[in-house]
Formats: C-alpha cells, structure tokens, sequence
C-alpha cells in the first residue's frame, strides 16, 4: 500500500459504531473527506486504520481502503490514527455482496482446515467443504445450515472442541463473522495442551500465519473485482503468501 493508505473495517452501510458515525460512502470516485478531527480531541477518537498483517482482530462486515491525510500516529494494532480520512473504495466480495466468491468465508475455511487434527472429524471436513461451495455459489443456504447443525454436534460431542468449533464457524450465516469466529477457534487450536510461554508463542505464531493468508486471498480477489477496486488496483499493492510458509 502507499504510505497514507489502509485498510477500514466498518458495520453495515459504511457505519462505525464505537465512534457513533456513518462515514462518506465511495461511489463512482472516493467518498468525501470526513470532518477534521481538531487538535483537542483524544486521539482514540481520530480515523482508526489498518495494515495488512494486522486485519484479523478488526474484522467486520464491510472492508474499504482508506486514505489519510493531516497528522497522523501509529496506534495498537490498528497502525494509525488519522486527523483527517476518506474511502477509497469498497472491496466488494469480502462479505458476499457480489457473484464474486466471498473473501471473509473463504478465509475461515482456510483457518478451520488449520485447525484440524490428524485424525479429523467427518462432518468438521464436510462442513468446510459446504462453506467453500456457499463462499463460491455453489451451495444453498439449507446446505449451509444443515452443515453448521452437523458440525456443532462434531464442535462438542468430542475432544477436539476448537477443531469443531472453527468448522462450525466456517459455517455461520454471516460471512465476516465466519472469517472472524474460526479465526479465533484455530489460533485456540494451535495452542491446544500447551501452557505458558509455549500457549502463547502457539497463539502468536498461529495469529501471524493467518494475517498472511488474508493478505494473499484479498491480493488474489482484488485482482479479479472490477469497478473502483480494479481502477486503484496499482495503488493498493498487498504482500503476496510466502511460499516457503506451509
């Protein structure tokens, strides 16, 4: 990305709920620049943005790019606040609004597969399996739902809980909620048995590996959408998977 910009988690209709506000949507050409935040005011309230490699604790339904401009700090885990700040554009197939498959469900599935252990439970892989095929149109919402009953009976009905339940997350009817929620149940998994500084080098290393797989799936679905995203394409480089991860 260039230096001003970064990724913008936002609720539906472009509305962000801790800040109490609904921002300036992008339609043909970036949304309007939104009001300058002055000097006064604590920085926690300025315009929150993203990195990648720093995406999956922020999740939510709607993903834009965000431009800033004015002062600006590094901030948490969100990278920046903002004085001032605009969006770009919506990257359209992260929630399923489009025919395009859906980045956010696709994701989960891919954390869920992570979670699995050697020996996995069959309906935990068919519920993956389901989940694929709903993120690229190929499965109806009954398919889905009849796979997330299965897979909740797999979550709890034995050991591998974590495992279970990033399969059962794969599955939810909202798509960012199921990137977010197997998310969470495979960093759990990856740290399954173990206790202290090895737990959290486990979650740690887990976390990390996903922030790059994210990455790669929003560069591979950006390239294919079309509209404002295909037209700032060259200006929204995102690192591509290393292929010497596993």
């Amino acid at each position: 990305m260039e230096p001003n910009q970064y990724y913008k988690f936002l609720l539906g209709g472009g509305y962000e709920r801790l800040a109490g506000k609904q921002w300036f949507l992008p339609g043909e050409g970036p949304g309007k620049w939104m009001p300058k935040k002055p000097n006064s005011t604590t920085r926690d309230l300025w315009y929150h943005g993203h990195r990648p490699g720093h995406l999956i604790m922020c999740m939510k339904e709607e993903l834009y790019v965000m431009e800033v401009r004015g002062e600006t700090m590094k901030w948490q885990y969100e990278n920046v606040v903002a004085q001032e700040a605009r969006l770009l554009f919506r990257v359209k197939d992260w929630s399923g609004k489009t025919s395009l498959p859906t980045i956010s469900r696709l994701f989960g599935c891919d954390c869920a597969e992570r979670a699995q252990p050697p020996t996995p439970n069959p309906q935990s892989l068919n519920a993956i399996r389901v989940a694929r095929d709903f993120a690229h149109v190929n499965a109806t919402r009954d398919h889905l739902g009849a796979a997330r009953k299965a897979a909740w009976e797999a979550a709890w009905g034995d050991e591998r809980t974590a495992a279970g339940a990033a399969a059962w997350y794969a599955t939810n009817g909202a798509a960012w909620d199921a990137g977010r929620g197997a998310s969470w149940q495979a960093v759990n998994a990856a740290a399954r048995g173990l206790t202290g500084k090895a737990m959290y080098a486990a979650w740690a290393a887990e976390s990390a590996q996903q922030e790059v797989m994210l990455a790669d799936r929003l560069d591979r679905h950006l390239k294919q959408e079309g509209g404002e995203a295909a037209a700032n394409r060259e200006a929204v480089a995102i690192p591509a998977l290393d292929p010497s991860q596993p």
